[in-house]
């Protein structure tokens, strides 16, 4: 018997290491902004102002070849470009609920600095219906093939795409120190 497993429907991120030092940077834009800017997403935390014009042009240069890279794995035929940017700051119990970015192709996030215990980033299925006929507990190891949520490694210097409609939240900060990190969005470039 030849037996063939077909994937359908994969959604993936892609990522890669940087070597940015990018904290001051942050450190700065939060200490000369009104510390009620835009909190979308971020609660108990801070999001600044819209910094894609501003922040530094090998961060912008990073997320230009990893999307063409992403890009090219989906044969993905638009232009695509970077439609705004922003920092988060998540204190000691602040985190980011479950959100998507709509409007926009891929979105992103670029850890500045994650102190240990600062929280990390969870993926939700987007095939909602599964939680409720497939339960943990039917599965004795869960993989990407029966997992209703994902979870990526959240370290210093690592730079996520994915999809900007994947749902995502980041869980609560559990150290005593402030995790930063950049986010952004894509769209296509008319």
């Amino acid at each position: 018997m030849n037996i063939h497993m077909h994937q359908m429907f994969t959604c993936a991120a892609i990522s890669t290491k940087l070597n940015l030092d990018l904290h001051q940077y942050c450190e700065d834009v939060y200490n000369n902004s009104e510390k009620t800017e835009f909190n979308k997403s971020n609660i108990n935390g801070w999001q600044s102002h819209d910094i894609k014009n501003e922040v530094s042009k090998d961060l912008i240069n990073a997320i230009n070849t990893l999307s063409q890279t992403y890009k090219s794995t989906l044969h993905l035929n638009k232009n695509l470009k970077i439609s705004n940017m922003w920092i988060n700051r998540n204190s000691p119990n602040s985190y980011n609920k479950e959100h998507i970015h709509p409007g926009c192709i891929f979105s992103g996030v670029y850890y500045v600095k994650v102190p240990e215990n600062s929280g990390k980033i969870k993926f939700i299925t987007p095939a909602e219906h599964m939680i409720y006929d497939w339960p943990d507990e039917y599965f004795d190891k869960h993989n990407e093939f029966n997992s209703d949520i994902w979870w990526l490694p959240v370290d210093e210097n690592i730079l996520y795409i994915f999809p900007s409609w994947m749902k995502h939240e980041v869980t609560m900060n559990k150290s005593n120190d402030t995790r930063v990190s950049i986010s952004f969005n894509m769209v296509v470039d008319d």
